[in-house]
């Protein structure tokens, strides 16, 4: 018997499938979307690499989350309400984004 406890079978098993779908999405990201993006942008008539200077802003942004939520979890009593908080501002911005993108389609 291998494993012998349930939730380390499970631990083990989401310690080697969270990055591998981290790596998928990033791969699928960093090299099949954004040099399409810039692509776009290129044929748009913009010569700025705008595409990965937003992808720059966008990663700065969530790591300054990141920190920030760091920073409540080892400065803070009341921590679920804020979370709560940050999550909707988060998944709000990411909604507001999306609605964004597929408004200006063209197709």
């Amino acid at each position: 018997k291998y494993f012998q406890n349930k939730t380390m079978m499970k631990h083990m098993l989401q310690s080697f499938i969270e990055p591998l779908a981290t790596g998928i999405f990033l791969g699928i990201g960093f090299i099949h979307l954004l040099p399409d993006a810039n692509a776009a942008f290129i044929k748009a008539g913009i010569q700025f690499p705008l595409a990965f200077f937003l992808a720059m802003i966008g990663f700065f942004i969530l790591l300054a989350l990141e920190h920030f939520c760091n920073y409540l979890n080892a400065n803070s009593d009341t921590l679920s309400s804020q979370i709560a908080l940050l999550t909707v501002l988060m998944l709000s911005f990411h909604s507001f984004l999306e609605g964004s993108a597929l408004g200006i389609t063209l197709d």
